[in-house]
């Protein structure tokens, strides 16, 4: 079945939330949860574009809502502390969203460390001081080992109180696997949710090969910008090819 990924149809998502009366909130808060009330904890992971998450962070800012962007530490699309990423999170922060880390449990092998707790609090303890996170956390592929677990030390989004004590909805793979979101917010039939929605899918058009061109033109864009200003020699070779191509019809 095709659903409408496009940033007119995520607007009229939060309009039927809003309109159900949901109060959209922050994973972060200890405060305890009215259960007569309807929450809404709205998540972004975001897996492979910040251009894309800041324009869904501005979309929901116009419309007076806040929520929870993820920023994964060990994407291959995007360097989170490289100065242009670091710009677009602190505009996402401006607009009045939380930020909390996107972590990939495997990367424990990778750092030598014993548990994801352990992971998760020494890369908690090295980020918030450079970024204004809160001690929430995403994980990027859940496995059993993190699933419905709870830790100490810091927030999951995969605590039971957030994932199978609620409705938890996402659009993974770009699939809403029970039908749009639309209907089920009007109809009220939760009353409280975890929706996460992934940036990277969505767009002014639904249309998925024109999506996917854009962030790999963006990146290498952003590559080729930082050879040529970084690595000099680099900078007529890039540009001199660029326009020879150009010139032949590119």
């Amino acid at each position: 079945m095709n659903y409408d990924f496009t940033y007119s149809h995520y607007r009229e998502i939060l309009e039927n939330a809003l309109k159900a009366g949901y109060q959209i909130t922050s994973f972060h808060d200890s405060s305890p949860v009215d259960e007569s009330k309807k929450v809404l904890y709205l998540r972004h992971d975001v897996d492979g574009n910040l251009t894309k998450a800041l324009t869904m962070a501005k979309i929901e800012s116009e419309m007076g809502i806040s929520a929870t962007y993820f920023l994964l530490l060990n994407s291959p699309l995007y360097n989170l502390l490289e100065t242009r990423s670091l710009t677009y999170i602190q505009e996402i922060k401006s607009l009045g969203h939380w930020l909390g880390l996107h972590i990939d449990p495997t990367m424990c092998a990778e750092m030598r460390l014993d548990s994801v707790s352990q992971l998760v609090e020494v890369l908690l303890d090295h980020f918030e001081a450079m970024i204004p996170i809160e001690r929430v956390v995403s994980f990027h592929r859940p496995s059993p080992e993190v699933l419905n677990k709870e830790f100490p030390q810091f927030t999951s989004t995969y605590e039971p109180r957030f994932f199978s004590q609620i409705k938890y909805i996402s659009d993974s793979r770009r699939i809403w696997r029970e039908g749009d979101p639309c209907k089920f917010l009007k109809e009220v039939r939760f009353d409280q949710i975890q929706l996460l929605v992934h940036p990277i899918w969505w767009g002014d058009e639904d249309d998925l090969r024109t999506l996917g061109e854009s962030v790999l033109q963006e990146r290498l864009k952003e590559v080729r910008e930082y050879l040529a200003t970084n690595i000099t020699p680099f900078k007529d070779v890039l540009y001199e090819k660029r326009r020879c191509n150009n010139d032949q019809g590119e």
